[in-house]
Parts: structure tokens; C-alpha cells; sequence
């Protein structure tokens, strides 16, 4: 009787909606993820495949038609043995967006009111002033991204992307110190992004993204997953909005000690403004369910028998929660701290109330990072979605204009070879000076110091223009550490004076 009335709570708001005479939603969706590194010196990633197989299997769950482009490395390949992967090139690309196009159409030909869903995780950059992503065999520029999202043919886009500077692989760079709010509404002025596109970015300007062996994944992408999957709903009205997903990922992050690795996301609803745009709309998918709450103020974590982590979240005292959860078993409720777990059997709606607790039978693989593992320690309350209100409106710097790549040696190159110019005309100048013979009449000594006076003078323009091409050299040096801002810290291996580090931060 308690799970019933539990359930009936959890998804009362939900089936009332099924009710209303609702426009058809048809979801399709890209899926991206490639752990190749986009230049010489950058490390590979190691769960951008993860958190792409992990985003198409939660948007297969929630009803979408998926095309999923990953090559995984051997470890994922052997943990989903069901499925086929298709690397991410760009003729793969190509074709995945041609297809999709033509669904898109043939849907709103038809009455429909189709949704696209583009998630991409792995490696962005910033080169020459123009934002990418990285795919295995090039790159996918801001223009291509955005010339994509222009053209589609869906009534809303939503975008997701966790990678270094995802920021700019949709807006471009601005004047170097100019400070911008955060709010999105303002930005959208700004920018000429269609409206009906969202877009939920793991930077808000020129930071790292992270991952974390813990989640096997980027922090960003789960917590994304998790909101996606019911832990985000505030008003537990069963539609999971951009800002209920706002909130709920800078609540998970407000308790990182450090801003170092306190995540700095980006996020702006369809048309423009809150709270129009749903992310994940009340009548998606007919994954299975479990209730969570009222009472169950703790964090909690949803994990399947490989350890892989599903949900993360830390629900109010009175919030009653419907979690979206995969329909393979087995499946664990753990909480943080705690050597306890709930194993959850077969079932399409289940509460979390009716089930004992038993001993862990799992142990971490790995001792978590200590600024990560504050992750969801405060409960997603309504003081939440009023602190990240507060926070979106608080400006940020944005980082200065990325000079070209070529500049620095351009301007290195070319004051050398002026300066050295410059030497040799000095040289032929006391050349001269010395073969002179004293016997040389009059005109001829003249003729003689009109040619040092010539060497002379060019040799004092060459060493000026050196000294430019030095002082500008000098000043981009200066702007692009400006650029730049300070270097990131890769915990590969733990240091052996502090506890064991398992976070990763990842471009």
C-alpha cells in the first residue's frame, strides 16, 4: 500500500498530463563521443565513449531514435557486447544528419511537432579565435555547428556538449577583459543562435571540463543524465525544465571547495527565456520508475552490477522524487558514506521505502578526489533553484581575444631576420669604412661616406623594425597567457603525500 501511494504521488502530476490534448513529440538524437585528442601535446580522454554510449542509452529510455557515433576503447566495447558503434567521422556525421533531416521533415510534413537532441562529449579547443569539437578524423567548427542547428528542420534543438571551451564551439570569442553577465536571456540578444535551440554547455567560457574515475565519466554529462532522469524535478510535475536542470547541477557543484574545480556551466532554454523549453518533456519514454522520498534526504547514488554509476542526487526532506531508471538488473540505491545498499528487483514502478537494506556488496574501485567528492552533498531544495538564480546573474570576465597560432612565431621569425639584416648592413658599413685609403681625394672620400651613411641609416631602420616585431612578440605573449588564464592540473596518479586522487581534469 505505501509503494502505491508513494508511486501515485510521484507520478500523479505525470499521468494527469497523459490526459491533456498534447501536440505529438517525436525525439531523435545524435550521440557523439570521441576520446581522440585534438592536438599533438593533448592527452586521449578516457570516458568521453562512456558517456556517449551512457547519454544514448538514457535517450533510447526516455523514446528517442538514436544514432550513436563512438568508437570505444576495448574495456567499453566488452561491456556492451549488445551493441554496434559507428566511429565519429565526419562522413559518419554527415550521414547521421542527412538521415535525421529527413525524418525531421517527413515528421512535420505529417502534423508532427519532432524534437532533435545533439549530445557530443570529448575534446573542444579554441584555435586561430574559432571554437571546435573534436571528431576522429578533424574537427567540427562553430560555423559547421551552428550552420547545422540553423537549418534543422526540428520544432526545438537541444544541445549538450561536455568539452574544454564547449562555450565556443557555439558563441564566439569577444574583446579580451569585457565582462559579461551570465544571465541567459541577455546573451541571446547578443548572439544569433536560432531560439528554438537550447543548450545546456559544460563551460561558460574558456575552463576545463572534468572527469572522474568514480562516475567513469565527465562530472558534467552525469549530472546532465541524472537531472534528465527525474532528479532534477523540482515541482515533481514530471517535465524536467532547463531551469530545474540548472539548478540542480550548480546545487551538485556549490559544495566543490575550490572554484578550481567547482564546474562552470552554461545554460539557455528554446526561445530565450525561463521557463519556456522543457528538456525532457512529461510524456517521455516508458522507462521503469523508482520513488524516492518523502524523508530520504541523503545522497544517494543509482549504480548496475559493473559498478557503473546511473544517477546521482540528494532530495529534499519532503520531496518525493520518480526516478527514471534503466530496465536491466541488477540494479543498486546506495548511499554516500554508507556500507549499506538497496538491490532493486524486477519492475516497472518501485519505491524505495518498501525495500531492506543489505550490506554493500560493492567497494569503490578508487579513493574519490577530495574537491569531487563534495559532489550532491546539499539536498536539491527550493533554495537551490533561488541560489543559482542569484549566481546566473553575477558577471563573469571573459577571457581575452586568442591571438592566431602563427602570430608568436611570425613575429619571432621576422625580428630575427630584420635584426640580422640590420648586422650585416652595420658589417658593410665598417667595411667600407675600413678599405677607404688615405689617398682618396675629396670626391672620392665623399662618395665613400655616402654609402656608410646609406648602410648606416638602413641598418638603424632594420634594428627598429626588430625592436617592433620584439615588442609586439613581447605583448602577445603577454595577452595570449592573458587568453589562456591559469594552467590546469592533471591528477593522473596520486600524489604520495596526499590522499589518493582519482579525478582527472580533461580538455
Amino acid at each position: 500500500m505505501k509503494a502505491a501511494l508513494l508511486i501515485a504521488v510521484a507520478l500523479g502530476p505525470e499521468l494527469a498530463a497523459q490526459s491533456l490534448p498534447l501536440a505529438p513529440q517525436r525525439p531523435y538524437a545524435l550521440v557523439i563521443g570521441c576520446n581522440t585528442p585534438d592536438t599533438a601535446d593533448a592527452d586521449k580522454l578516457r570516458y568521453a565513449d562512456d558517456d556517449a554510449i551512457q547519454n544514448a542509452l538514457l535517450l533510447r529510455e526516455l523514446g528517442a531514435e538514436v544514432i550513436l557515433l563512438v568508437d570505444p576503447d576495448a574495456e567499453s566495447r566488452e561491456s556492451y557486447p549488445e551493441l554496434v558503434f559507428t566511429p565519429a567521422t565526419r562522413a559518419n556525421l554527415d550521414a547521421a544528419l542527412e538521415k535525421i533531416e529527413q525524418q525531421l521533415l517527413a515528421d512535420r510534413s505529417s502534423g508532427l511537432v519532432p524534437a532533435f537532441y545533439l549530445f557530443y562529449s570529448g575534446h573542444g579547443g579554441v584555435e586561430n579565435n574559432e571554437g571546435y569539437l573534436q571528431l576522429q578524423d578533424g574537427r567540427l567548427t562553430r560555423p559547421q555547428l551552428r550552420a547545422l542547428l540553423e537549418r534543422t528542420a526540428a520544432a526545438e534543438s537541444h544541445v549538450v556538449i561536455d568539452a574544454c571551451k564547449s562555450y565556443y564551439a557555439v558563441f564566439e570569442r569577444g574583446a579580451g577583459g569585457r565582462r559579461r553577465p551570465l544571465r541567459s536571456q541577455q546573451l541571446v540578444e547578443q548572439r544569433d543562435l536560432p531560439a528554438t535551440v537550447g543548450l545546456l554547455l559544460s563551460t561558460s567560457a574558456a575552463a576545463d571540463s572534468h572527469e572522474w574515475e568514480a562516475l567513469q565519466g565527465g562530472i558534467f554529462s552525469h549530472e546532465v543524465r541524472s537531472a534528465m532522469r527525474g532528479a532534477a524535478d523540482l515541482d515533481a510535475d514530471g517535465v524536467i525544465t532547463y531551469q530545474e536542470t540548472a539548478a540542480f547541477i550548480w546545487s551538485a557543484n556549490a559544495t566543490i571547495p575550490s572554484r578550481r574545480y567547482r564546474p562552470q556551466f552554461f545554460a539557455r532554454p528554446p526561445a530565450g527565456g525561463e521557463p519556456a523549453g522543457a528538456l525532457v518533456p512529461a510524456l517521455a519514454g516508458s522507462s521503469d520508475r523508482l520513488a524516492i522520498g518523502p524523508g530520504a534526504s541523503r545522497h544517494l547514488f543509482v549504480e548496475d552490477g559493473a559498478g557503473r554509476r546511473i544517477a546521482d542526487l540528494h532530495p529534499a526532506a519532503d520531496a518525493v522524487i520518480a526516478l527514471r531508471i534503466p530496465p536491466g538488473r541488477p540494479l543498486f540505491v546506495r548511499q554516500s558514506g554508507s556500507d549499506l545498499e538497496y538491490e532493486l528487483p524486477a519492475g516497472r514502478t518501485l519505491a524505495l521505502a518498501d525495500l531492506e537494506p543489505a550490506p554493500a556488496t560493492a567497494r569503490p574501485r578508487s579513493a574519490a578526489h577530495v574537491a569531487f567528492g563534495k559532489l550532491f552533498a546539499r539536498p536539491f531544495d527550493r533554495g537551490a533553484l533561488e541560489g543559482y538564480r542569484a549566481h546566473r546573474d553575477q558577471e563573469v570576465e571573459e577571457p581575452a581575444l586568442q591571438l592566431p597560432t602563427w602570430l608568436m612565431p611570425s613575429l619571432a621569425g621576422a625580428g630575427a631576420v630584420v635584426a640580422l639584416i640590420g648586422g650585416s648592413l652595420t658589417a658593410f658599413a665598417l667595411r667600407e669604412n675600413l678599405a677607404a685609403s688615405p689617398d682618396l681625394s675629396g670626391v672620392e672620400r665623399q662618395q665613400v661616406n655616402d654609402r656608410i651613411d646609406l648602410f648606416n641609416a638602413a641598418a638603424v631602420a632594420c634594428y627598429a623594425v626588430a625592436g617592433v616585431a620584439v615588442g609586439a612578440f613581447a605583448g602577445s605573449l603577454a595577452w595570449d597567457a592573458l587568453a589562456r588564464g591559469p594552467d590546469q592540473v592533471e591528477f593522473l596518479e596520486p600524489p604520495q603525500s596526499q590522499p589518493a586522487a582519482a579525478g582527472q581534469v580533461s580538455p
